[in-house]
């Protein structure tokens, strides 16, 4: 999962950037940084919910 989302920032990035006519020099830097940084916290916050919430749920059974 991380691994995945970093590949794609590289490439996210680029593409954008191009596209947009902007220097990679002068901005793939500091963009790669800060979307590293949301991949992340997201990433800490998605394995920090797996741990306090059950893997499964079971359903409720219909009120008779």
């Amino acid at each position: 999962m991380l691994l995945a989302g970093l590949a794609a920032i590289v490439v996210d990035s680029v593409v954008f950037l191009t596209l947009a006519g902007i220097p990679l020099a002068a901005a793939l830097p500091g963009q790669l940084l800060g979307k590293c940084w949301v991949v992340l916290a997201g990433s800490v916050a998605s394995l920090g919910l797996r741990r306090i919430t059950p893997a499964s749920v079971a359903p409720r059974e219909a009120a008779a």
